[in-house]
């Protein structure tokens, strides 16, 4: 199975059969019926593109009279908590969509120059969708190094022999990581690899734990920071998707 590297094209909310359409990590294809069944899912990580999921369980959770707060909305990015305020999910939903596809192009742009020919890419990326972005551009067009990727999630342990790692998880305006990298970056830290930490969407308000000083740079949809720099993420906001912002 070839997963689809779009938000897009992840996640389809049926509004006449207030259904959710999503695949999970086999590939397969998913409907959640309730916001009952959908919770569980995301619970036992089941879920591929799990944060397009959410954003789509916003509209599942509305419309069958519940509050959406009891999806695990930790780590959201804004594009996908504003939701909650919209007044029509037929349009926000998809557009959030194509904001997280945007984010994740730029940033999956950036993170090839991390790259050169021969290089041994291992990309932790418990959602899916960014791992598979930065897997086509590599992979697929012209001008991109030749690199041998290995995608892992919480399934598939990360491979300490790896010669550059890309993390995606969640930062804090600090710059410090969330603990679900903990264990890769324990492991890179020991083999002493660079660990770089993706973010497209910026710092979260998420309880982080891992200090600033266990990463190296993180990679977002506005440009490669220093972690002591994330915080300046919000003023870039006019700058643009090009800015290195190691400044």
């Amino acid at each position: 199975m070839i997963f689809s590297h779009l938000a897009s094209q992840a996640v389809r909310y049926d509004s006449q059969q207030r259904t959710l359409h999503a695949y999970d990590w086999m590939g397969q294809p998913v409907q959640y019926q309730t916001p009952a069944e959908l919770c569980q899912a995301l619970d036992d990580r089941a879920c591929y593109a799990a944060t397009a999921v959410i954003a789509g369980g916003i509209w599942l959770c509305r419309d069958h009279g519940v509050d959406p707060h009891c999806l695990p909305l930790t780590n959201q990015p804004d594009i996908v908590t504003s939701l909650f305020q919209s007044a029509n999910l037929a349009v926000a939903f998809p557009q959030s969509l194509q904001r997280l596809d945007r984010a994740h192009e730029k940033t999956a742009r950036l993170a090839t120059a991390l790259c050169s020919d021969g290089d041994v890419l291992t990309i932790y990326d418990s959602d899916g969708l960014f791992a598979h972005y930065l897997q086509r551009i590599l992979l697929r067009e012209q001008g991109m190094p030749s690199v041998t990727v290995i995608i892992t999630n919480d399934a598939w342990p990360l491979d300490p022999a790896t010669t550059v790692a890309v993390m995606s998880g969640a930062v804090d305006a600090s710059g410090n990581a969330d603990a679900a990298l903990s264990p890769y970056i324990a492991m890179l830290e020991a083999a002493n690899l660079p660990r770089y930490i993706v973010a497209p969407h910026g710092p979260t308000a998420s309880q982080a734990t891992i200090a600033a000083s266990n990463i190296h740079a993180i990679i977002t949809a506005r440009g490669i920071y220093r972690p002591e720099k994330i915080s300046n993420f919000a003023r870039d906001n006019d700058i643009g998707g090009d800015i290195i912002a190691f400044g």
